[in-house]
């Protein structure tokens, strides 16, 4: 630690003080600085800081915190954010960028959409010829020439009548 005495005097004629250059700071263990106590700062446009580390905050009521800008982030497999707000979130539909449709043909009783994590939704609908109902999932019944939409990217598996269809179409 460095240290030192003496007075300061601010400058008489209205000029004033610049600190461009501060000593590195390391912090011991269990040592801590009051944020709160801390003067404004100020970085320049290309001049950042990491937090690394943040003490569970408690908003006292009607408190509210604000975060204007988060960084570009991207969530490994089975990680999650949960949002939780007491108002409606406004939220932005998910718009695909692309579609591929096919057509596909029931086969000893089953036929089956594979997985696909670029994908936004998918619409079914059991073909306008078929014979009898399609059941997606071993659960949910299409009539013929009936459709749905479905929010997933997980396989799809269908039962039904030998040689009935279902027509696909995936945007991505």
């Amino acid at each position: 630690i460095v240290c030192g005495y003496g007075r300061y005097v601010p400058p008489s004629d209205g000029r004033e003080v610049e600190v461009t250059a501060m000593p590195s700071v390391t912090l011991s263990p269990n040592q801590a600085i009051d944020i709160g106590k801390m003067p404004p700062m100020a970085f320049e446009a290309d001049q950042g800081f990491v937090v690394t580390q943040m003490p569970e905050m408690v908003l006292a009521e009607g408190q509210k915190l604000a975060i204007g800008e988060l960084p570009r982030m991207k969530l490994e497999n089975g990680q999650a954010v949960r949002v939780y707000s007491t108002t409606a979130l406004a939220t932005k539909p998910i718009i695909g960028e692309g579609i591929a449709g096919q057509v596909l043909s029931l086969a000893t009783q089953k036929a089956e959409l594979p997985a696909n994590s670029s994908r936004c939704h998918v619409l079914v609908k059991a073909g306008s010829a078929n014979t009898a109902p399609v059941v997606i999932g071993g659960g949910w019944s299409l009539a013929a020439g009936e459709h749905i939409k479905l929010e997933t990217t997980a396989a799809l598996a269908f039962a039904g009548t030998d040689g009935d269809t279902i027509e696909i179409i995936e945007v991505t």
